[in-house]
C-alpha cells in the first residue's frame, strides 16, 4: 500500500517538473538542415557543443572531437539512443548534448530506424556522427574552406552570450 502511494506520489512530481528543451522534439524548428538557419542551429546547440565548434581549429577536430563524445557516450553498443542519458543526470552537460543530437528535426536524416516495442525510437550510430559534426560544421562554414572565420562564427558567439564583433560587451 505504501509503495503504491510512492510510486503516485513519484510519477506526479515527476509529470510536473519541467522538463529540459530537448526532452522532446522541436516542433518550432525546421526539418532538414538546409532548412536551418545559422542561427537558429546557433541557439539550439548545447553549450558544450558550442563551445567545442568555437574552440576547433579545422572541420577535422571538431569532427573528431564529436565522434569521441559520441563514442564514450554510447557505450558498448556503439549507439547513440536515449537510454545514454537516462543514467546521468538530467542537467549533466552530456545528458543535455546527447538529447540534442536525438530531438532536433534537423537532425532525423541520421537517425537510423529502431523499434523498441511498437513505438519507433531515435538512434544515431557512432559511425554516423562524423556526418552529423560535419553537417553542422558545414552549416557555419560558408566558403568551405575548413576553418570558420570570426563573421562565420558569430552566430555562434552571440549564442554563446558574446557580441558579434569579437569584443566583450560593454556594461
Amino acid at each position: 500500500m505504501m509503495g503504491c502511494r510512492l510510486v503516485v506520489l513519484v510519477s506526479s512530481v515527476l509529470a510536473l517538473a519541467p522538463l529540459p528543451s530537448f526532452a522532446r522534439d522541436r516542433t518550432d524548428l525546421p526539418t532538414s538542415m538546409a532548412e536551418a538557419s545559422r542561427e537558429q542551429v546557433a541557439e539550439t546547440l548545447p553549450a558544450p557543443a558550442r563551445n567545442a565548434l568555437l574552440s576547433a581549429r579545422n572541420r577535422k577536430q571538431y569532427v573528431a572531437t564529436t565522434v569521441e563524445f559520441a563514442k564514450t557516450a554510447a557505450g558498448k553498443d556503439g549507439i547513440l539512443t536515449d537510454a545514454d542519458a537516462k543514467g546521468l543526470a538530467p542537467e549533466d552537460p552530456r545528458a543535455v548534448q546527447i538529447r540534442y543530437y536525438l530531438h532536433v528535426p534537423y537532425l532525423k536524416p541520421y537517425f537510423t530506424p529502431g523499434k523498441l516495442g511498437s513505438r519507433s525510437v531515435p538512434r544515431i550510430p557512432v559511425r554516423e556522427m562524423g556526418q552529423v559534426a560535419g553537417a553542422i560544421w558545414d552549416k557555419f562554414d560558408a566558403n568551405r574552406d575548413g576553418v570558420l572565420s570570426t563573421e562565420e562564427n558569430a552566430p555562434l558567439r552571440v549564442a554563446r552570450g558574446g557580441s558579434s564583433n569579437g569584443r566583450p560587451p560593454l556594461w
